[in-house]
């Protein structure tokens, strides 16, 4: 398992440089003439040139958030979906056609990466900003900050000792007005698929790391914590910079999610499990995720002509399973192709998102923040 995962690790990474030569290969490309033999890493630079760096970089986020919803998916699919959902039919099919005469396989693609990334037809992206610290997973309560009539009540989790707040997992980082190196963190590759938008949010100062070169991605994300990466992400705390205290009787005044949390009350962002709890240091669960981001995305007037129309969820086969509350905003997310499911087709509500999940999502919200 682990060494399919630092395959997929290498595809991700390697998607804007072969994200054409990945994708196609496989989907035909069966014959070539043995007359002369192909350059395929010039073959995949010249095709490369062909897609605009907006393509590229929009081919490498949707097939990440893909491999990371969908991690049984094969990976040609992944790829194929994402360049298909991006460029022009028209487009699609020329450079397929090269890439059937070129024979060109995803081994070719792995292989010819470093030359290809390296390339000057490559564009670096611009990175983010990523300000997090240490968590505590817990299980949570299943309310939503839709405040259902009749909430599904999710088992409890061990919760933190009253007096001792929830580490800040995403705690903010420092003001200062030198930007420190991006922390390097030695456990990341146990979520290869995270990697990029660990480091890109971590470079930013949006997340950070719960020690010294210690990331946790699969820890649980906590209300809270997912509250605070919301906000800062798509900046809404220079919306509201003096928000009203909420009726949380759970959030202390210095706690360091307080302001975040009330500016994320006030916009309807987020509602409690009840009208004076919020339960900061429960784990999210993947519907409420999908509520708080809808709703953070209205506010931040990035989800332009979204329905949410519920016969999109027919493709879950768990949907039942997801809350009345929540049923829209998920039909929303996955509309606009920012969540998907997970293994099996099913979506997943009631389970426990982790930091590596929490970070490519938020990376993918800051990237449309950046672009607006």
């Amino acid at each position: 398992m682990e060494k399919k995962n630092r395959v997929r690790s290498k595809l991700a990474l390697s998607l804007l440089a072969a994200s054409v030569a990945f994708p196609l290969a496989g989907i035909g490309a069966t014959q070539v003439s043995a007359a002369e033999p192909v350059d395929k890493t010039e073959v995949m630079k010249e095709l490369l040139q062909k897609l605009t760096p907006e393509e590229q970089q929009k081919i490498k986020e949707k097939a990440m958030v893909d491999m990371l919803m969908s991690p049984d998916k094969p990976l040609e699919q992944v790829a194929e979906d994402a360049v298909r959902a991006t460029v022009e039919p028209q487009k699609y099919q020329e450079l397929k056609k090269e890439i059937d005469a070129a024979n060109i396989t995803i081994d070719d693609a792995i292989k010819a990466k470093d030359e290809v990334t390296s390339s000057p037809v490559t564009s670096p992206t611009k990175p983010e900003t990523p300000s997090n610290g240490p968590e505590t997973p817990q299980t949570e309560t299943p309310k939503n900050p839709e405040t259902p009539k009749n909430p599904e009540t999710p088992a409890a989790s061990p919760v933190q000792q009253p007096d001792q707040p929830a580490p800040p997992m995403d705690m903010p980082a420092d003001p200062e007005p030198d930007k420190k190196p991006a922390p390097v963190f030695s456990d990341i590759t146990k979520a290869p698929w995270a990697e990029d938008a660990i480091q890109t949010l971590a470079a930013e100062g949006i997340l950070v790391g719960v020690s010294t070169g210690k990331f946790a991605p699969m820890q649980n994300v906590t209300r809270a914590q997912y509250a605070h990466l919301l906000i800062q992400a798509l900046k809404l705390d220079k919306k509201e910079t003096n928000p009203p205290k909420t009726a949380f009787t759970d959030i202390k005044a210095n706690d360091w999610f307080a302001h975040d949390v009330a500016v994320a009350a006030k916009f309807g962002i987020v509602s409690g499990v009840s009208k004076t709890k919020f339960s900061p240091n429960a784990s999210i669960t993947r519907e409420e995720m999908a509520v708080m981001t809808a709703r953070a995305l209205e506010v931040a007037q990035l989800l332009p002509g979204s329905n949410g129309k519920l016969e999109t969820l027919d493709q879950f086969k768990d949907q039942k399973r997801i809350s009345s509350w929540a049923q829209k905003d998920v039909a929303i997310l996955t509309e606009q192709k920012i969540l998907s499911g997970i293994n099996g087709g099913m979506f997943g509500p009631k389970e426990k998102a982790n930091r590596a999940q929490a970070a490519v999502l938020i990376h993918k919200l800051y990237s449309m923040q950046e672009t607006k």
